[in-house]
């Protein structure tokens, strides 16, 4: 064969192998998930949608040394809205590179707003549809429709946004500062402002989600034990229900916490009117008593809340006398999370309602991540892990964790639906 024909041939398959290259996931064009930024629960109607902000690394370069695989890329976002009855996409939105150009942050919603800040084409404060992600409301309606003047709104280092724009999930307004570094409620019906003088955390997210011990039935009950825990309470009163690596799971929407202490506050103040009328009894002053420091306390946790500051911690319980754990599977270092669901008719007894194990959801992903099942779910790429979050909609626990998100149906334990981030 003539060589010049030869080398025709090794270019026609250098180019080829090119072209395959460039569509694998490696490059840049494919993105690999890396993490939630943003979650928020939307109701329209009778329906409930799941809003997330998910970000992506897109890989520019990759080089191999020593069994060692060195990459340079960059952070990607876009908005993603879920049907929360079948887990499907409606719709799906890119929203740019994570730089000082186009960063976006997710701040939270209103009815039929979607509010967010973004440094694309310095557009700042604007809202979208929540449904189709479309753009309704800019920054520059909001100057123009403000009752009180507060200044032009800083633009700051796209690193930093979360420290000067945020929404109060309680109140529903947006939070913004102003160029002199003065922050602001905004009312996003009524386009009245007012000024915020208390130190407030702008994120109202807690990531205390686990705990070993947690009051149930007005008692401290904890979860006992070096790897079998057994559920305990501080008379040694225990179940005989075990759970490997056991943790109880704490409700973290900060709603659900701040609807909790305003009932607990009205119902010990229907309490303390008993005692307005009558004369009282040494017993009766030592219960007054408590229930006046628990009523303060309740007091102190609803102002918490609505600074952005942790509550305390506050049991995950889809109706009174029931509550779940979170606990490993089995013994295997590739095992799952188990989720059980625990109910206790009267005090100090307990049942076992459910348990389901969650495929894809590793409980140690230390242990797990060389092993053949890791690598079928994550290859050598592992999203963000410290991202657990709980959210209990219409007897439904939804559950998000390595970048995956499950939905159990807390009657009986079923999954719903499941997916993985892609």
């Amino acid at each position: 064969m003539p060589r010049h024909f030869k080398t025709s041939i090794f270019f026609i398959q250098w180019v080829i192998l090119s072209l395959l290259l460039m569509s694998s996931p490696s490059f840049s064009q494919v993105g690999r998930f890396d993490q939630i930024l943003k979650k928020i629960t939307y109701k329209q109607g009778d329906s409930y949608y799941l809003i997330l902000h998910e970000s992506f690394y897109r890989t520019k370069s990759e080089s191999y040394s020593k069994g060692n695989t060195r990459s340079t890329g960059y952070n990607n976002s876009r908005i993603t809205v879920y049907n929360l009855s079948n887990g499907k996409i409606i719709v799906q939105k890119e929203m740019g590179v994570m730089d000082s150009t186009e960063a976006c942050l997710v701040l939270g919603c209103t009815p039929d707003n979607l509010w967010i800040f973004s440094k694309k084409y310095k557009s700042g404060i604007q809202s979208l549809n929540p449904l189709t992600l479309e753009r309704k409301v800019s920054q520059a309606f909001i100057y123009a429709n403000l009752k009180q003047s507060i200044g032009r709104f800083i633009d700051p280092f796209w690193q930093e946004i979360d420290k000067f724009y945020g929404f109060d999930p309680i109140q529903l307004k947006l939070i913004a500062t102003n160029e002199q570094f003065q922050k602001y409620y905004i009312d996003l019906e009524l386009y009245t402002t007012e000024k915020i003088t208390e130190n407030i955390n702008l994120k109202f997210q807690w990531i205390h989600y686990l705990r070993s011990a947690a009051y149930f039935q007005d008692s401290l009950w904890k979860l006992d034990g070096f790897d079998k825990m057994v559920l305990t309470d501080v008379r040694k009163k225990t179940s005989q229900l075990v759970f490997l690596n056991g943790l109880f799971m704490m409700e973290q929407n900060p709603k659900q916490l701040f609807v909790h202490y305003i009932k607990l506050q009205q119902s010990i103040t229907d309490q303390l009117i008993s005692y307005q009328t009558k004369k009282l009894t040494v017993k009766d002053i030592e219960v007054k008593t408590a229930l006046e420091l628990k009523l303060n306390n309740a007091k102190n946790n609803t102002a918490s809340i609505l600074r952005g500051m942790k509550p305390d911690d506050l049991l995950l319980q889809p109706d009174e006398k029931s509550f779940f754990i979170w606990s490993k599977n089995d013994d295997s270092n590739e095992s799952m999370i188990r989720i059980s669901k625990i109910s206790s008719p009267s005090y100090g007894i307990f049942s076992l309602n459910w348990e389901t194990r969650i495929p894809g959801m590793f409980f140690n992903v230390a242990s797990a991540r060389n092993s053949r099942e890791f690598k079928q779910y994550f290859g050598d790429f592992v999203p963000e892990s410290d991202f657990i979050q709980f959210e209990l909609i219409n007897n439904q626990l939804i559950l998000f964790y390595l970048g995956q998100v499950c939905c159990l149906n807390t009657e009986n334990g079923h999954i719903n639906w499941a997916f993985s981030i892609k």
